[in-house]
């Protein structure tokens, strides 16, 4: 999700290197769509939460930011915005 974002903000007028960054995500979607999402045995004794934001960083003013929360080693909720 946060290496798609980017690219949907460019829909309208796409980059050269655009089309590169599409061709790798859907590369690593095709590598990963037999993974599975398992839990560890007691998830809840560690939950961790990672954001990351951007301020002001695109030309129309707007922000960015990125949020993963995490129960034991498996990811259960990712967001991005601008």
């Amino acid at each position: 999700m946060l290496a798609v974002q980017p690219l949907c903000t460019r829909v309208k007028a796409p980059m050269i290197d655009d089309e590169h960054k599409l061709e790798c995500v859907l590369g690593c979607l095709k590598l990963t769509k037999n993974w599975t999402r398992s839990f560890d045995d007691c998830p809840f004794e560690c939950i961790e939460m990672y954001i990351d934001m951007s301020f002001t960083t695109h030309n129309d003013g707007q922000s960015q930011y990125a949020c993963m929360v995490m129960l034991g080693s498996t990811l259960v909720h990712e967001a991005c915005s601008k």
